[in-house]
């Protein structure tokens, strides 16, 4: 009951929303794990990554074979083969993931877990940046082929030919802005 109780107070409100997929960083040899697997939702999902050794341990003791199908638990070596299996990009694209280090780690119990935390925060950031990037850069493509019929006409055509005349711009691009515009005069 004593490890149950620092497990609420350390992570009082954790591992119990719907839909969100915990990354954590250590299983405390397999303690963590007993928690969340009495804590997790069913619509939520948990890896654990753990170091070579520990992982070894905790195999040899037959302790991950009987795990619900929504937490597992893998190496450094696997963790982003086993997130994309539990589709960590529809995590991604709704914001709901969460990073979570074990006390393990959080005390520094083995300088390893550290390593391992940063190692796997800073290619959580690097995935969450590139998968962003793909999908709000995707509805500006989309927009530019809708919009392609309509480009029949270059903007250089413009040029010269609007001089000393005030004019209405309803649309336009990064390039048409730098090269044809200048300061209202009631700026």
């Amino acid at each position: 009951m004593y490890k149950r109780q620092v497990y609420e107070q350390s992570y009082p409100d954790d591992f119990t929303d719907e839909k969100l997929l915990y990354i954590c960083i250590g299983t405390d040899s397999g303690l963590l794990i007993n928690y969340v697997e009495s804590q997790l939702q069913p619509s939520s999902q948990c890896i654990f990554i753990e170091l070579d050794n520990v992982y070894d341990q905790l195999t040899a003791k037959n302790l991950l074979g009987q795990l619900p199908k929504n937490i597992c638990v893998t190496t450094y070596d696997n963790w982003f083969d086993v997130a994309k299996e539990h589709q960590i990009d529809a995590y991604v694209a709704h914001e709901n993931y969460q990073l979570k280090p074990s006390l393990a780690a959080v005390d520094c119990h083995e300088f390893q877990y550290k390593l391992l935390e940063r190692k796997i925060e800073t290619e959580l950031i690097q995935y969450v940046w590139q998968e962003r990037s793909f999908f709000y850069s995707q509805n500006f493509i989309i927009q530019q082929l809708m919009n392609a019929p309509f480009n029949q006409i270059p903007a250089s055509v413009f040029e010269n030919s609007l001089q000393g005349k005030q004019v209405v711009l309803l649309a336009g691009g990064p390039s048409f802005c730098l090269l044809y515009t200048s300061p209202s005069p009631r700026d």
